[in-house]
């Protein structure tokens, strides 16, 4: 541990999840590709493919946005202030 405050160590904390989150959503992605190649045409397989895609986007889209969440929420702090 290489921080010397609270902030900064939360900071790193937040930056390994965020790396940790990354690998996940990439397995995730794997995954529903090899739903989709397995599914061979089976309708149900076909939409759990979908379902698991469907939800690997909206994970994928919260952790890019986290960015604009962490602005936002440091900006209305700082204005409370």
């Amino acid at each position: 541990i290489t921080s010397t405050s609270l902030q900064e160590f939360l900071g790193e904390l937040l930056e390994a999840f965020v790396t940790l989150l990354y690998t996940i959503l990439v397995l995730a992605l794997v995954y529903s590709g090899f739903l989709f190649v397995t599914a061979q045409g089976n309708p149900e397989q076909l939409q759990k493919a979908r379902t698991v895609l469907k939800w690997v986007v909206v994970g994928a889209v919260i952790i890019f946005a986290r960015w604009l969440i962490a602005d936002i929420i440091g900006t209305t702090v700082n204005e409370v202030r």
